[in-house]
C-alpha cells in the first residue's frame, strides 16, 4: 500500500492528545500559566460546537473503545462515520485548515513548538485514521486503511474486556469501602473513585485532568460560600480558612486514597453548606 504523507499537525486527534499531555506535565509541575494556559486553548478549540470539537469526535468515535464492541458493530460505526466524515469535510475544510493554524500559531508563540513532540501512545492509530480520512486515497488504499482502522477498533476492545472484569471488581470495592467510611457517596464523588480506579488505563491523564478541574470547582465553589452572610462569624471563617488551605495544598500531594478521601469530605462539606442556601 502507497501510504498517504500524513502531517500530524493537520491531524485534529494529534493536536488534542498532545494538549492534553502538556496539561497533564503542567499540573504535576505546577506550572500554573501553562496549565491556565492549555485549558484555556482545550476548551476554545476542542468544545462540542467547535469545528476541531466536531472532528475530534469522529475521530474518537475510532480510536476510543468502551470495551463492547463486536467486529460487525466496528464495521457498522466506521461506515457511518466515514458517512458523516464525508459531510463535514464538505462543509468545514478550510476552516478546520484555519482553526488548526490558529491552535498551532498560539502554542508556538506561548508555549514551544516542543508540545507537538509530546508523546502520544497511540500516534500510529490517529494516523491511520488521518490517511483514512483523506478523500485523495485510491480505492485499494482506502481498503487496506479500513481493514487497519478495524483491526485496531477490535484489538483495542479486546484489551478493554481484558481488563474490566478486574476494574470494576476493584471500582466495587472502592465504593463500599468509602462508603462505609464517609457515607453513601455521591454522583461526582463515585465519578472520582471510576476515574481514580481506572487511571492505570492512560497513565493517570484523564484522573489529573478530572482532579484539576474539581479542585478549581472546589475553589470556587468554597469562594461563594465566603461570601453569604450565615458564615461571616470570625470562628467560621477561620475554619473555611483552613479547608482553603487544604484544598491550595493538594498541587502538592500525591494522589493516593488519603487524598481521595479529603477531597470528598470537602465535597461533602460544600454540599451541606450548599443545601443550607435552599432553605
Amino acid at each position: 500500500m502507497k501510504k498517504t504523507k500524513h502531517n500530524k499537525k493537520r491531524n485534529s486527534a494529534f493536536l488534542y492528545e498532545c494538549l492534553l499531555r502538556e496539561l497533564t506535565k503542567a499540573i504535576i509541575h505546577n506550572k500554573y500559566k501553562t496549565k491556565a494556559f492549555v485549558t484555556s486553548m482545550l476548551k476554545e478549540f476542542f468544545n462540542r460546537k467547535s469545528v476541531l470539537g466536531q472532528e475530534l469526535e469522529l475521530y474518537k468515535s475510532l480510536y476510543k473503545s468502551d470495551g463492547n464492541l463486536s467486529e460487525k458493530n466496528a464495521e457498522k460505526i466506521l461506515k457511518e462515520v466515514m458517512r458523516v466524515y464525508a459531510n463535514f469535510v464538505d462543509r468545514n475544510k478550510e476552516e478546520v485548515f484555519k482553526q488548526q493554524s490558529r491552535l498551532i500559531g498560539k502554542v508556538n508563540k506561548n508555549l514551544s513548538s516542543n508540545v507537538f513532540g509530546n508523546f502520544v501512545p497511540n500516534y500510529r492509530n490517529l494516523a491511520s485514521i488521518s490517511q483514512l480520512f483523506a478523500s485523495r486515497n485510491s480505492p485499494k488504499d482506502r481498503v487496506l486503511l479500513e481493514e487497519k482502522v478495524l483491526s485496531q477498533m477490535v484489538l483495542a476492545d479486546k484489551k478493554e474486556k481484558e481488563l474490566d472484569p478486574i476494574s470494576n471488581l476493584t471500582y466495587r470495592t472502592f465504593v463500599e469501602k468509602f462508603n462505609s467510611k464517609y457515607g453513601n457517596l455521591n454522583e461526582n464523588q463515585l465519578q472520582l473513585l471510576k476515574t481514580f480506579v481506572y487511571s492505570f488505563r492512560d497513565d493517570g491523564l484523564e484522573l489529573k485532568i478530572f482532579l484539576n478541574n474539581e479542585i478549581g470547582n472546589l475553589r470556587n465553589k468554597l469562594n461563594e460560600v465566603q461570601k453569604r452572610e450565615e458564615f461571616s462569624d470570625e470562628g467560621t471563617k477561620e475554619k473555611i480558612a483552613g479547608v482553603e488551605g487544604i484544598i491550595n495544598g493538594f498541587q502538592k500531594m500525591p494522589i493516593n486514597e488519603d487524598m481521595l478521601g479529603q477531597i470528598m469530605k470537602i465535597q461533602t462539606l460544600i454540599e451541606e453548606m450548599t443545601k443550607n442556601e435552599s432553605r
